[in-house]
């Protein structure tokens, strides 16, 4: 039987690696012209494969300042703006997680300069009590007014208003620091504070001025270069509850590392072996400069998750890592136990709360979390049966909150108490209210003296809002309003902020407690998250609700209004809480906000829907219904154009989920249809991020510390997986911990960190094209007229003794051996690149396609092929029939040597060292950029003869 030739090419790289067992599938579209390995290559929408992008090394000295990162690290981005974007990144060194921010626009961590402006008595080591309008002569001036009070002793600031007045100080210091950046930070452990800064004396915010939680506060202002200004410093706080400041400090050279406040890292103290897996376990969502944060679970020590936190930008440089200070729920249903609470003494503006019996977690540093009691950060309601409201103030317009009048005859009566102390007022009303926003007068007092009645309005059945407002003060020493209604019932809500053992709790009020001391009241709420319930597991925003999820319940804010959880304000702004009633919900893992909010479980994907398609989500209408059962692993999902992707249950599959308006269900594409064994080889996914541009990818790391990225267009249906291993010295692998994305002006940037403790960020495609500058190694670092000797930092991954590939104006400069922390010897040249190499590899499927009648099984040799490429390096791609037997190509083509440096590649075939097979390959190597636009290959048929393609 004679031999025939026939020839075939593929050119169409953008489908990508397929698993072998769809080899066989001539029949599927996809499978043409697909391949068995593309590593380090990557594909184009358009249908070629490129060499991937080198990796940027990070250089951890900024002006002076060393960083270093743990080998467990988690990357988020954090975009406010396309023009000056930043990674936040999470570290778990030395035990203790922590937040680094490091700037796209100069790639480097953010720091401080050391400027000679100081803060007095900024850890407020001093001792002081209020002491009203006088410099108390620790640096701090105390101008607290009325009963607010100032109190520092023991390091801490304590500042409690009285719902009116503020508790106030400030310091004003000179500075010669004219023009210069000044860093500040401030720590705050309880409650919350107002923070000015500006150049015109007390109160002064011309520079700054913000509202900071239980957190770490890192602010830069930066003086104006007239003159010599003074820097003025404003701590205040007018509520009832305290707020207390640990630290004020002016920094000096130094970084902006942030340590997650105590109550935020408590699974790391516990020693677990799973400190990276915490952190991955994190979830996040963003609202413009503030970004969200719920997770931090850890299933091996029963951990239950991390108090919801935040991270504010305040500017470019300025960072607030804080609690999330939710109110007015989420609230357990009424206590149906014997279980009573006291409220005691006040506790300097604060008050202690005891159960009837133990209940609460006994020691701090656990927060309650994990077992079955409440503690640190718990919510509590406590039921009032009555209504008493009262204000301490000599400030105009001071007023109390109103008491809600209902009912007939002398059900309505209410009682009014003036009392003052040293003085007189000039007018106080009475004034009532039918929405509480919007008030008019009913009487005024105007005696200036102690007065109080009876009142009775007689509107029966009428129901109506009433308080008591200072209007005009006079010469008062103290004053003391207070209106009270013996029915309706008053719901006093609060947090607790200290708990020294589990039948002693001091409870934070924000809505004030207006009952009596030392009474046991036995209707009280607890709130949902911690205790037993554990913290939320996931967050997200979806139509202008924060939402959380935890266990097997969902919260959604009240609308537009994040922070409060009420359900009982009227309307459909109130909080939305949804309980899943079916399947196995132990765990919700992920919140995906896309058409509908969609909540991830190890079982099913579970919308939370209207009653309507398109209908905004109300109380009243939202339900929840399992969209598709295919169960998620514990991993972010990505949303892309409405479509939710997301990691299987397994870790080995990547599916996405589009609502069907015609069966109500979910569309599913399985990603891996072709390719089940593509995330498998590497371990599972741990971790998954999406550039847009130039081209959509996801990136995906791998358990193995691979990664894999996937082509991604609906429009043209192209889903190409390729595979990337970041290589150090000798080649040898690097892996891969994280990955985040941050938008940019051209393309999308791409980060990584990786086992060695390196933060990496991936070139842009377009600087991987073998020009005079090209990005094309990995940790590589980019040098402008260096010279013939280079200096390699060992701070950005580089150590004496490892070998370096050299890149000098678009020619291979070949490889250079560092010694004390340098390479000499160096092509001088403008554009020089330094850095690991890296081999890329393509190894074809199953040549089939080129047969209509298929040759599956047949014996075949490839005889000679040829290579159309762009951006070729002479000497810088092999071929050959596997992977590890690859020859250079040739040198002579067209009776003419291949010019050395870059060019269009698009010569006759060569001649191939194939061998007689039934599976015979093409394989690829490339150790420079190149981009590949087809591969022609001739194949000799030697077991039949068989009508050609088209003859």
């Amino acid at each position: 039987m004679s031999s025939t030739i026939r020839r075939g090419f593929f050119n169409k790289f953008n489908r990508g690696e397929v698993s072998k067992d769809a080899f066989a599938r001539e029949d599927v579209t996809r499978v043409d012209n697909a391949c068995e390995t593309m590593e380090d290559f990557t594909p184009e929408r358009l249908g070629a494969m490129s060499f991937r992008p080198g990796t940027e090394a990070f250089n951890t000295t900024n002006q002076g300042v060393v960083q270093s990162l743990d080998d467990e690290t988690l990357l988020v981005g954090f975009a406010t703006s396309i023009d000056d974007p930043v990674l936040l990144v999470f570290d778990t060194g030395f035990g203790l997680p922590t937040v680094n921010f490091v700037r796209q626009s100069d790639y480097s961590f953010i720091v401080r300069q050391a400027v000679a402006s100081t803060i007095t008595d900024g850890d407020f080591a001093g001792t002081f009590v209020s002491t009203g309008n006088a410099d108390i002569g620790l640096g701090w001036a105390d101008v607290s007014v009325g009963g607010a009070a100032a109190l520092q002793a023991a390091g801490r600031l304590t500042l409690t208003g009285t719902g009116t007045d503020e508790a106030k100080v400030y310091q004003t210091t000179a500075t010669s620091d004219n023009g210069a950046a000044h860093g500040l930070l401030f720590t705050v452990d309880k409650g919350e504070v107002i923070v000015q800064i500006g150049t015109g004396g007390v109160d002064s915010a011309d520079l700054f001025e913000g509202r900071f939680q239980i957190g770490y506060h890192h602010i830069e202002v930066t003086l104006p270069t007239g003159g010599t200004p003074d820097l003025t410093i404003t701590i205040s706080n007018s509520n009832l509850r305290q707020g207390r400041v640990l630290d004020a400090a002016i920094l000096g050279n130094e970084g902006i590392v942030v340590q997650l406040e105590t109550a935020l890292h408590t699974s790391i103290l516990q020693g677990t072996t799973n400190r990276y897996s915490v952190l991955r376990s994190l979830r996040k969502a963003q609202s413009a400069d503030v970004m969200y944060f719920a997770g931090g679970r850890d299933v091996d020590t029963g951990f239950g998750g991390w108090i919801p936190f935040e991270v504010k930008r305040w500017n470019p440089t300025s960072f607030s890592v804080q609690r999330f200070v939710n109110v007015f729920g989420p609230y357990e249903p009424i206590n149906i136990s014997n279980i009573t609470m006291a409220p005691t003494a006040p506790v300097d503006g604060n008050m202690t709360v005891v159960p009837s019996r133990p209940y609460f977690e006994a020691s701090e540093p656990a927060y309650g979390f994990g077992n079955n009691d409440y503690g640190f950060g718990t919510l509590l309601k406590i039921a009032v049966n009555g209504q008493t409201q009262t204000v301490s103030s000599i400030t105009a317009l001071a007023a109390t909150a109103g008491v809600f009048v209902f009912g007939t005859g002398d059900a309505r009566k209410f009682n009014v108490d003036i009392d003052i102390t040293g003085g007189a007022y000039t007018e106080i009303q009475l004034q009532k209210s039918f929405d509480e926003i919007t008030w008019q007068k009913v009487k005024s007092y105007t005696s200036g003296a102690d007065f109080s009645e009876v009142y009775d309005d007689g509107l029966d059945a009428a129901e109506i809002f009433y308080r008591l407002q200072l209007i005009t003060p006079g010469t008062a020493g103290a004053l003391d309003l207070t209106i009270s209604y013996d029915y309706g019932t008053l719901e006093s809500q609060g947090r607790i902020v200290e708990n020294d053992s589990n039948t002693d709790v001091e409870i934070e009020w924000y809505v004030p407690f207006n009952g009596a001391t030392s009474t046991q009241y036995r209707d009280w709420f607890v709130g949902s998250w911690g205790g037993k319930r554990g913290m939320p597991t996931a967050v997200a925003l979806h139509e202008g609700r924060l939402w959380f999820a935890g266990g097997n319940q969902i919260w959604g804010s009240e609308s537009d209004f994040y922070e409060s959880f009420d359900r009982l304000i009227e309307g459909a702004s109130a909080s939305i809480k949804k309980t899943v009633g079916f399947g196995a919900a132990e765990r919700i893992h992920w919140l995906a906000p896309s058409a509908r909010l969609v909540a991830g479980t190890a079982q099913a994907e579970i919308d939370v829907r209207s009653s309507a398609f398109g209908e905004v989500l109300t109380p009243e209408n939202t339900n929840l219904k399992a969209g598709s059962d295919l169960g998620t692993a514990d991993v972010e999902p990505l949303v892309l154009d409405n479509e939710v992707i997301f990691v299987q249950r397994g870790s080995n599959k990547i599916i996405g989920i589009d609502f069907s308006v015609n069966t109500e269900k979910h569309a599913v594409e399985d990603f891996n249809m072709l390719n089940k064994d593509v995330l498998s080889e590497g371990g599972g996914v741990l971790q998954l991020a999406v550039s847009r541009n130039p081209e959509t990818r996801i990136w995906a790391v791998m358990a193995d510390g691979t990664m894999r990225v996937l082509l991604r267009d609906i429009s043209e249906n192209i889903l190409g997986w390729s595979r990337i291993t970041i290589r150090g010295q000798a080649g040898a692998q690097v892996n891969v911990v994280s990955v985040a994305v941050l938008p940019a002006e051209g393309e999308d940037m791409v980060y990584i960190t990786t086992s060695g403790s390196q933060l990496l960020r991936f070139a842009a495609f377009s600087d991987c094209q073998g020009a005079s500058k090209s990005l094309h190694h990995d940790n590589f670092l980019y040098f402008t007229s260096p010279g013939g000797t280079i200096s390699l930092p060992t701070s950005a991954g580089f150590a004496n003794g490892n070998t370096v590939g050299v890149w000098v104006d678009g020619v291979d400069d070949g490889d250079y051996v560092i010694a004390s922390n340098q390479i000499t010897g160096v092509t001088a040249g403008t554009d020089v690149t330094v850095g690991f190499r890296y081999t890329a590899s393509y190894l074809s499927n199953k040549l089939t396609d080129y047969d209509d009648i298929g040759v599956l099984g047949q014996r075949k040799r490839i005889i000679n092929t040829g290579l159309l490429m762009r951006n070729y390096v002479q000497g810088s791609v092999t071929v050959g029939y596997d992977l590890s037997n690859l020859d250079n190509m040739p040198l002579i083509e067209g009776g003419k040597p291949v010019v050395a440096g870059t060019d269009d590649y698009d010569f006759f075939p060569f001649t191939y060292s194939g061998t007689s097979e039934t599976d015979p390959r093409v394989a690829i190597g490339a150790t420079a950029p190149v981009k590949i636009l087809a591969i022609g290959f001739d194949v000799k048929d030697t077991s039949r003869k068989s009508p050609q393609r088209g003859q």
